[in-house]
């Protein structure tokens, strides 16, 4: 059913993200499913996160092609603050049901991203999700309810706080560390020519799509491989990149990582109540 309040309920999918990260190696193929499913927003981690160690840097397996490594590059860079903006669409048959804007900045070890449901009927901003992520916690502050929620990061506090559960870059540098991803030509998004990285995991099928000559990232999709029928309305997700920098370490892009102000917010404190045990 469609809705005008799509972020209804992501603070506690957000406060459940932690523990998923630790869910054991034999996860079923269903329960693996669900977890790619949370694309759109990060967490949104769905869209701090969201989504796994971030500034590592890919190996120089011979297998991985040159533009898979330079778009790897571009939102994995040594050093500096990436600023990224993104707009997020679920699709079921071509009916819109949910749609999204994010803004992120992000740097090896800190994450803030902020974002906003629209309306699919409407096309009026709803509500928005603030998520700040650090090697040791997480907070979230969700505009609807008014409330902060400040809980551990559970995974370790010398890894990247983002979070392969919501957050399509992750994602993207999860699977091309695993040597999941290949280059498969070009195709026409937009009205402009993009290459297209593609790869399969539990039953869904990614496609990262960046400029041919630089990798900078221009959009992604994912759909259900079984919603991948010649003819078929499209049933996925597309996100679109609509603006991407890679800003300079210092004090006044420092600041882009911290949690905007909210003194009339209720706080709740989680802890590490939902981290799951070693």
């Amino acid at each position: 059913m469609i809705t005008d309040d799509p972020i209804h309920d992501l603070e506690r999918q957000l406060v459940a993200a932690a523990a998923l990260e630790r869910a054991p190696e034999g996860t079923s193929p269903e329960r693996r499913a669900r977890r790619w499913t949370l694309l759109a927003l990060p967490a949104t981690g769905a869209l701090a996160a969201s989504a796994i160690a971030l500034i590592a840097f890919l190996g120089g397996g011979a297998s991985t092609p040159p533009l898979t490594q330079a778009a790897y590059a571009r939102l994995n860079p040594k050093d500096g603050i990436i600023e990224l903006s993104y707009d997020t669409r679920f699709l079921d048959g071509g009916r819109l049901y949910q749609h999204a804007r994010t803004e992120t900045f992000y740097s090896a070890t800190h994450e803030r991203s902020v974002g906003t449901s629209i309306g699919p009927r409407s096309g009026r901003e709803v509500r928005f999700l603030e998520v700040v992520r650090t090697p040791r916690d997480i907070r979230s502050y969700e505009s609807g309810a008014n409330t902060l929620t400040i809980q551990a990061n559970c995974r370790p506090s010398t890894a990247s706080p983002r979070s392969t559960v919501a957050d399509p870059i992750a994602t993207f540098k999860t699977l091309i560390q695993r040597d999941r991803v290949a280059l498969r030509g070009t195709t026409t998004f937009d009205g402009r020519r993009v290459s297209r990285l593609v790869a399969t995991e539990a039953g869904q099928r990614f496609v990262y799509l960046v400029s041919p000559k630089t990798g900078k990232p221009v959009a992604m999709t994912l759909r259900p491989l079984a919603n991948l029928v010649p003819g078929a309305p499209f049933t996925g997700t597309v996100v679109r990149f609509t603006s991407y920098r890679h800003l300079p370490l210092d004090a006044s892009s420092r600041t882009q990582l911290e949690m905007r102000p909210h003194p009339t917010a209720t706080i709740i404190k989680l802890g590490r109540s939902r981290c799951t045990p070693r």
